[in-house]
């Protein structure tokens, strides 16, 4: 949920056996739904909703995957900044100052 916000899922448990399982909702709702119970047994499957064609991550949840990137070693502000502009819909100046406001903060 930090990177790709609070998304409808599915949570599948023992498909195609007697005691299958399944649960929707928000990824929220089922970590509540999930935590509430002693233990979890058994094989379990996620699905979780893709972006949709307008949605726009929060400017949290955006600097929560730039935080996550820049840990890759490597990884340089401008190709992340250009590529996080494609793929999220912010402005790329907008996206190289906050790569540049959290590599200030780690310091």
């Amino acid at each position: 949920m930090l990177i790709f916000g609070d998304r409808y899922g599915v949570l599948a448990r023992e498909m195609t056996k007697k005691f299958e399982e399944f649960q929707r909702g928000l990824l929220s709702e089922i970590l509540e739904t999930m935590q509430r119970r002693d233990a979890v047994k058994g094989e379990c499957t996620l699905l979780i909703s893709g972006q949709g064609k307008n949605e726009t991550p929060s400017l949290s949840t955006l600097r929560k995957e730039i935080a996550l990137r820049l840990k890759s070693p490597g990884c340089r502000p401008s190709p992340l900044a250009k590529e996080l502009a494609a793929s999220t819909g912010f402005p790329r100046a907008r996206i190289y100052e906050e790569i540049l406001a959290i590599k200030k903060e780690k310091k």
